[in-house]
């Protein structure tokens, strides 16, 4: 526990790989493949649509000119809950997963790799619960349009510490739906209603996992950083939910750093550029 708000998060997936290698050095056809190693798109949109539609069971077809086996399943999974900017992918995605697994198998032809890749999915929740939170999301942003970018970020703050209690209702406290249906939620919670709200009114923002301190105690915890003119402010909308509310509204990192700190991949120079923290609070 920090401050009364214990901060594990479910951030790690369990990732199986299975490997299951078919060699035939034949010239027939295998399959009428859509895509090859230089033109993924379309598979990374089939792996997507199935997550959004949280079907637990999927499989990918893949053509490559040399042997990617070892990678090319987790490969396209990261691709595939990469950032859109669509409110119920990328971190929405990432971080409603317990666990996934592949089977990968090939078909060795002359000059090409033919791939099956099979996915198998464990999510928190289900699609009946997440139409339910596209329902209350979209109602949420209908009463907010016309107004300015601050006073949406504003509002989906307060709606939030206003709606939700911090408590640990089992896995579905680790969901917007949680948060949403039962009033209920943990940090991962908190955040991930954050993120989908904002991106569903416009508003960019990333899901931030990393580690909250307080004092000598610390634990892991999640925030977001939100974009508003022009710069990423730090916005802990689970510690804002406290008394006195709102330390942690759209904070620099001057401010910020002394009570959070982010994993690596956040820190690097390419998470940086693409998303550049202001040092100081927005006023």
């Amino acid at each position: 526990m920090i401050g009364g708000k214990s901060m594990k998060i479910f951030k790690r997936l369990i990732i199986l790989v299975v490997v299951a290698i078919v060699v035939n050095v034949v010239t027939n056809k295998f399959l009428d493949y859509s895509s090859s190693s230089n033109d993924n798109q379309r598979q990374i949109s089939l792996l997507r649509k199935a997550m959004v539609n949280r079907d637990s069971d999927a499989t990918i077809h893949y053509v490559t000119k040399g042997d990617e086996s070892k990678t090319l399943g987790k490969t396209l999974f990261e691709k595939a809950v990469a950032y859109t900017g669509v409110a119920d992918e990328g971190d929405y995605i990432k971080y409603n997963l317990s666990s996934y697994r592949t089977r990968v198998s090939y078909v060795k032809k002359v000059g090409e790799y033919q791939y099956d890749i099979d996915y198998h999915f464990e999510f928190y929740t289900n699609l009946k619960q997440e139409q339910a939170v596209a329902t209350r999301v979209k109602a949420v942003a209908k009463t907010l349009e016309g107004k300015s970018d601050y006073q949406k970020i504003k509002y989906i703050n307060d709606y939030i510490t206003s709606h939700v209690s911090y408590r640990n209702i089992g896995t579905l406290a680790h969901t917007a739906y949680g948060a949403l249906h039962y009033g209920k939620a943990v940090c991962q919670g908190y955040t991930l209603l954050m993120y989908r709200m904002l991106l569903a009114c416009g508003i960019d923002n990333r899901m931030i996992v990393g580690t909250g301190f307080n004092g000598e105690r610390s634990a892991s915890h999640s925030w977001n950083i939100i974009k508003l003119k022009g710069a990423y402010y730090n916005n802990d909308v689970t510690w804002n939910d406290t008394v006195p509310a709102n330390q942690y509204f759209l904070r620099g990192n001057n401010y910020f750093i002394a009570t959070h700190q982010s994993d690596k991949e956040y820190q690097s120079t390419s998470f940086r550029t693409s998303y550049p923290l202001s040092n100081t609070d927005y006023v």
